[in-house]
């Protein structure tokens, strides 16, 4: 309009607990990537809030979701030195979900002897979650696998009959080692160390992928 003006009001910002709101509800429908654009969004403009803590605990679970462990453990890490420095602490409910998501992210890196030390020292400070007993028993489980090669070979056969398997087993490299064939045309070969039993398993890994016929 001719000799007037315009003003556009400024656009409130949303408050912390407004950002992990809309944040939550993106998880329970499984947005994940939207959950953690939310929870982003809120940790970037409120970097200094007493309660970003929330933020960074909840976008580390959406991280669980979407297979993005290392940034899972990062951002469960920030949220525990934040709880700690708390001259009153946050609820003990607060605590244990940050303590198992901290230990889920190592054993989805297959870190298995810092799993298990997660989930025990979760365990201890928690005894009534069974999701940490089992947690500690899982990594137990792994931690065993890769130090000894002793699978439970029932389990795994159970797991073959399921149309997607989702059995999780520790690397083993048993009594085996490689070494520069220089005398045998070149290039490297594969030896064992000691004498070996029939049967014995040398070398398990993890497969670098696998489809399946319901993908």
């Amino acid at each position: 309009v001719e000799g007037g003006s315009w003003s556009i009001p400024p656009v409130p910002l949303k408050t912390v607990e407004e950002w992990k709101t809309l944040g939550n509800k993106c998880f329970e429908s499984k947005s994940y990537v939207s959950a953690v654009e939310y929870y982003s969004s809120g940790i970037r403009l409120h970097a200094s809030h007493e309660n970003i803590f929330l933020l960074h605990l909840n976008r580390a679970q959406s991280y669980i979701q979407l297979e993005r462990f290392a940034s899972a453990l990062r951002d469960v890490d920030v949220a525990l030195s934040m709880m700690r420095a708390f001259p009153h602490p946050p609820s003990t409910s607060l605590f244990e979900k940050a303590l198992f998501r901290r230990a889920s992210a190592l054993y989805s890196l297959r870190r298995w002897p810092q799993a298990l030390e997660a989930f025990a020292h979760c365990a201890a400070k928690f005894p009534s979650s069974k999701e940490a007993l089992e947690g500690v028993a899982r990594a137990r489980a792994r931690v065993e696998e890769a130090t000894t090669g002793r699978y439970n070979m029932l389990d795994l056969f159970r797991s073959s009959l399921k149309p997607r398997p989702d059995a999780i087993v520790a690397n083993y490299i048993g009594p085996v080692q490689v070494f520069a064939a220089a005398d045998k045309g070149g290039g490297r070969g594969v030896r064992v160390t000691r004498d070996v039993q029939c049967g014995e398993i040398l070398l398990a890994t993890k497969a670098i992928a696998a489809v399946y016929e319901v993908d």
